[in-house]
């Protein structure tokens, strides 16, 4: 079971991960499809933190 302190730490990379990715171009052309409306993001697709 995770505590609280996992949970942070765990948040954190995944954070950092998507920033590196971000940073990169690695995701550009899931931005350019979700604002061209070819993709809607659902709350069964925030796995991958992008809403927040």
């Amino acid at each position: 079971m995770m505590n609280d302190d996992d949970v942070v730490v765990a948040r954190a990379s995944g954070r950092e991960a998507v920033e590196e990715l971000r940073s990169s171009g690695a995701l550009d052309a899931l931005f350019e499809r979700l604002d061209a409306g070819e993709i809607e993001m659902t709350g069964s697709q925030v796995g991958l933190g992008l809403c927040c």
